[in-house]
């Protein structure tokens, strides 16, 4: 019995390290054809379950069972790759560009990016070069470009237009934030794409305020070119004129009520001279105490003529714009990330 027991021992030990002796790790890296890396990308044993993903520097370990398993290697953008590791212990896997595959691809909420023909909503992206002959506000440069969009311009000087999807307003979020603040802050050499997520479902993930879609904004990140750093420079210069209307004013009557009115401290001590509605006396030169009126020698006020002055003042100060823009940014990737910093002059 004893013996029987050892044998069983020595053949279980045998199976173990027999087993054990089967199962590998086989390690590798992806790269694109410009031999750059590809982080993130899916590494999994065809046929199961079992998966990686690659770092930032396109490096992944995966454990193989059996030891000749073939693995299949994805990217967004590019063809998979099956691949038969057997007898090696690592690689070097090169991905081949698929621009069908690539152009199908969209941003969706919260940035992640997904193939435009497995959603179940529609998302839009917008497509031109935002940065050429661009308008103060980039939102402005969308009219026209998404279907089911209305960029109206704010009937305030220097607000941000209203943007009207299928009729409701919008959410506007930046890289997966929505935007706390005005439209102006975003520029547009920092935008990598711009994606319309068109209804409750598209935008979904934001909550209750994502109910009438969202506009995606994401921005730039840091570069992969050989050298390790990109150094761009953008100048832009535009000519503005027009508008949507410009108010009529009236030059026949001066601050004031019911035609009546006598400046002394501005503060109601004069006639009217607190109220600044523009009813009072009719510009017929007669002579009044006004707020820039001369002094006499007991420090009275003396009387002048009361004359309509700056008929054209409105007109003269909306006068044609000329917009210089100018943007300076540095970018880089580096082994534990990338980073990226840009300036604006305007």
């Amino acid at each position: 019995m004893k013996k029987l027991k050892n044998s069983m021992i020595l053949l279980l030990m045998l199976t173990t390290s027999l087993i054990m002796a089967q199962k590998t790790t086989f390690k590798g890296k992806v790269v694109d054809e410009k031999n750059e890396t590809l982080p993130s990308a899916t590494v999994v044993i065809k046929g199961g379950t079992t998966g990686v993903e690659t770092d930032l520097n396109g490096n992944f370990e995966i454990q193989l069972p059996n030891g000749n398993e073939i693995i299949t290697i994805s990217y967004i953008g590019f063809d998979s790759v099956d691949f038969n590791p057997s007898k090696l212990t690592s690689a070097v896997i090169v991905l081949k560009a698929n621009s069908e595959n690539l152009n199908e691809v969209v941003v969706t909420a919260l940035g992640i990016k997904k193939e435009k023909k497995k959603l179940g909503y529609s998302v839009q992206e917008v497509e031109g070069d935002l940065t050429k002959a661009r308008d103060a506000n980039v939102l402005n440069s969308l009219s026209g470009k998404v279907s089911g969009l209305i960029v109206a311009a704010s009937s305030e000087f220097f607000s941000s237009p209203k943007l009207y999807l299928r009729g409701k307003n919008p959410l506007i979020v930046v890289d997966g934030v929505p935007l706390g603040t005005d439209t102006y802050n975003i520029s547009p050499d920092d935008i990598e794409s711009i994606n319309v997520l068109k209804g409750a479902n598209a935008a979904a993930l934001y909550g209750s305020v994502g109910g009438n879609g969202a506009i995606q904004i994401t921005t730039k990140r840091g570069t992969k070119k050989a050298k390790g750093f990109v150094v761009e420079y953008n100048h832009n210069s535009l000519f503005q004129s027009g508008f949507n209307a410009i108010p009529k004013t009236q030059s026949s009557y001066g601050p004031g009520s019911y035609g009546q009115y006598a400046f002394k401290d501005g503060k109601g001590g004069g006639i009217n001279d607190a109220d600044y509605d523009q009813w009072g006396p009719r510009f017929d030169g007669q002579l009044i105490t006004q707020y820039d009126s001369p002094l006499d020698s007991q420090g009275n006020l003396i009387a002048t003529p009361w004359l309509a002055r700056g008929k054209n003042n409105f007109k003269n100060f909306m006068e044609d714009g000329f917009l210089v823009t100018n943007n300076l940014a540095l970018a880089s990737t580096f082994d534990k990330g990338n980073i990226r910093f840009a300036r604006r002059f305007t």
